[in-house]
């Protein structure tokens, strides 16, 4: 019998390693292994997406998450000016934004500074959270979240304790958010609903409190400072921390040139600038009329209110003074000072009941021409009127006897529309302003008619 040599396998292995169906056997059981793994992954799959469907039916998102809250009322000028920029009803100024009309340096530095890989995760990035979470290991202290932009805006609209619990329940909110809303919806709500310091909300509050600008003309430098505050407001305040915020705005500026959005030079360049920031340009224009209006676009014209309130304030004290300028041709109010100091605290005097004075008798010459008592020329008597109760009399003393119809009203005579008003049936005259909207006819009766056409009545 021929011995084996010391190099020789033994038969049962030699036999395995030369036997085909062996080879087969060993790969039908790594493909059942991977078979059973795979199958594990699906149900697990399937499993999570039942229970998020669960979730999501039993937990919906709140109503703010789809429905921002209303914005600050701003009032602008007839040229799109800002007049006023008032609060929201929490107490912040708070202004609509849009994507479309924001910089490309806004986003990018957000981008580059919050979530470098916000375009391809669903809600939550993985790779940030297996990050954050060795950091912390590292560090033996919360030095890092791994919160993406859309778990970021899940705490603003869902604010939840900094625990795991609540990253958890983030998490899920992050994911009903992006099921819910495109990624420029994502960034859109974020941008205009995050913190800044004081109360200030969102990039467009920030962009006219700090520079007095739009979003969408925001420079390189001044994106990177707004977005560097965005992790401690109040620590990197670009007004109370000009060197904290500069050194977070460098480094923005810095992660925006890693990624592609900054040349070198431009990053050199735009970080050797200081951080200048206005102390508070929010506008205060026209307040009482801005007061008036609340929100939105008034007929005022800028140039005009200035001469107005130039006017107003020249008039000595302790004399008040309101003026209101209106367009005849549209009724609109194109200036109006309340006060005799526009920006006092004291009341809006330009909405205060009033003596007309001659301003009604027009009304009343108008009345009288349609019932046909007067024509242009016809002779109107300017004689004393002679009345137990009152005795009226011009401006002017004296009287001018018989004058024209238009004369008379010309030079605002008031016996003549005493005498018409007179002739008119009883409180035509009243009937005719309460039609045309006044809204103070409070003569006393009896005379009702004759008070008006001299304008003694609040209006």
């Amino acid at each position: 019998m021929t011995r084996a040599g010391p190099l020789a396998a033994p038969p049962s292995v030699a036999t395995a390693v030369s036997s085909p169906s062996a080879a087969r056997g060993r790969a039908g059981r790594w493909r059942r292994r991977v078979a059973r793994v795979a199958a594990g992954l699906a149900s697990a799959l399937v499993a999570a997406h039942v229970v998020l469907g669960v979730l999501d039916a039993a937990c919906p998102l709140p109503a703010a998450a789809l429905a921002p809250r209303a914005p600050s009322g701003v009032v602008t000028a007839a040229d799109g000016t800002w007049l006023r920029v008032g609060l929201d009803g929490a107490g912040e100024r708070r202004l609509p934004f849009a994507l479309e009309d924001a910089s490309p340096h806004l986003v990018h530095a957000l981008l580059a500074a919050e979530d470098r890989r916000f375009l391809v995760h669903r809600g939550v990035d993985p790779r940030a959270l297996v990050r954050a979470a060795a950091r912390c290991v590292v560090a033996g202290a919360a030095v890092e979240g791994g919160s993406t932009l859309t778990m970021q805006l899940a705490r603003l609209v869902d604010p939840t304790p900094r625990t795991v619990a609540g990253k958890a329940w983030q998490a899920f909110r992050a994911w009903q958010l992006e099921r819910h809303l495109s990624k420029a919806e994502v960034l859109a709500r974020y941008l205009e609903a995050v913190p800044l310091p004081g109360n200030l909300r969102g990039a467009t509050a920030a962009a006219a409190a700090w520079w007095g600008k739009r979003p969408a003309d925001l420079s390189a430098d001044e994106a990177a400072t707004l977005v560097g505050v965005l992790p401690a407001p109040n620590r990197f305040d670009p007004r109370r921390h000009p060197e904290a915020a500069r050194v977070r705005r460098d480094a923005v500026l810095a992660a925006m040139r890693d990624e592609g959005w900054l040349t070198d030079a431009a990053c050199r360049a735009a970080q050797a600038r200081p951080v200048a920031v206005a102390a508070d340009p929010f506008p205060d224009g026209a307040p009482h009329l801005a007061l008036r209006a609340g929100a939105g676009t008034t007929g005022l014209d800028p140039a005009r209110q200035r001469a107005v309130e130039r006017l107003a304030a020249a008039v000595p004290p302790p004399d008040g003074v309101a003026i209101v300028v209106v367009d005849v041709a549209t009724a609109t109010v194109t200036a109006l000072v309340g006060a005799r100091v526009p920006r006092a605290d004291g009341g809006d005097a330009s909405g205060r009941p009033r003596s007309a004075g001659s301003t009604l008798k027009p009304f009343l010459y108008a009345l009288a021409l349609d019932r046909g008592l007067v024509a242009r020329d016809t002779p109107v008597l300017d004689l004393p009127w002679a009345s137990p109760e009152w005795a009226p009399v011009n401006f002017d003393p004296g009287f001018s006897g018989p004058v024209p119809a238009s004369e008379a009203l010309a030079v605002s005579l008031n016996l003549p529309a005493v005498r018409l008003a007179a002739a008119l049936p009883r409180d035509a005259f009243a009937r005719l302003l309460g039609a045309c909207g006044f809204a103070r006819v409070r003569a006393p009766e009896g005379r009702r008619d004759a008070d008006l056409a001299l304008g003694t009545d609040d209006v």
